[in-house]
């Protein structure tokens, strides 16, 4: 009998070490997927927004700096969320 209990013990502990191996597989794949993503969607983008007009990526460049630096602005300095960040004293 506890011959047998032993090697129940070892199979758990290997199922358990499969599975977290597979978790591990999955976050890894889906980080990477994502990643692939964001590198793959922008210069669709771009070319879109190029076919439209040669000067056009820099304007929207220019734009999205601005609403970002705005977004700062109201999101970080405003509500004194990164006082730290922001200014160190």
């Amino acid at each position: 009998m506890a011959q047998y209990a032993c090697t129940e013990l070892k199979k758990r502990e290997i199922l358990i070490a499969m599975f977290i191996t597979m978790f591990i597989g999955l976050l890894l794949g889906i980080n990477q997927s994502i990643t692939s993503l964001g590198q793959a969607i922008p210069p669709v983008i771009a070319g879109v927004i190029t076919s439209i007009n040669i000067n056009l990526p820099i304007a929207v460049g220019a734009v999205a700096t601005l609403l970002a630096w705005a977004m700062f602005m109201v999101l970080c300095v405003r509500n004194k969320a990164c006082v730290e960040v922001t200014a160190p004293r």
